[in-house]
């Protein structure tokens, strides 16, 4: 009757704490090292070093498009460029909070020049980039640090970034004032089925 750890309740009382920092922690810090070369097509996105973008220096351009919270377009000389914002994932149109990420990158970006910091080309040939805004702000840890993206773990593990999002969900900011909110990559999975 004691040897079976699973049905005394005052066993799993002890794991749960145990196994809420566990999982905490590799939310911050990440146990894994950033992994080059391997592509995931399911999510969109390629990892650092693939594509014709990989290991070009930073330039500047003027934002023509916000096209969700994490998605714009950059005209840079006579191309116009679309980029994926590096590190973070944000609601998508049609989604809760989907129209105020936007609303909130219009209101960031349109119209304005910007720095492009390329990291890779992602599958659908979209530029995954980090971007500075004209005040010097990251574009991710502004929306972040509103409450209106997830750090994007499968690719991105700056720590930096995960505590901003942890500080916008302890303090219930934007979609993390929803009990439960259902990420993109959930939402986007729910409606293809």
């Amino acid at each position: 009757m004691g040897d079976d750890n699973g049905s005394n309740p005052w066993v799993r009382r002890r794991r749960f704490p145990l196994v809420a920092a566990l999982f905490f922690a590799i939310l911050i810090a990440g146990p894994f090292p950033f992994s080059p070369g391997i592509a995931d097509t399911s999510r969109g996105t390629a990892f650092e070093g693939e594509g014709r973008h990989a290991g070009q220096v930073a330039w500047q351009g003027e934002v023509v498009a916000v096209l969700d919270g994490d998605s714009l377009k950059v005209r840079h000389g006579s191309e116009t460029i679309e980029i994926r914002v590096y590190g973070i994932d944000a609601p998508e149109k049609g989604q809760p909070w989907g129209d105020k990420a936007r609303s909130l990158a219009q209101s960031l970006a349109a119209g304005r020049r910007v720095t492009v910091h390329p990291r890779v080309t992602d599958t659908y040939g979209r530029l995954v980039a980090g971007v500075t805004l004209t005040d010097g702000s990251d574009w991710a840890g502004t929306m972040l640090s509103r409450g209106l993206a997830w750090q994007h773990l499968r690719y991105s593990r700056e720590r930096e970034l995960g505590l901003l999002e942890v500080e916008a969900r302890s303090q219930r900011l934007g979609l993390w004032s929803d009990p439960l909110p259902t990420p993109p990559w959930v939402w986007k999975h729910r409606r293809h089925d």
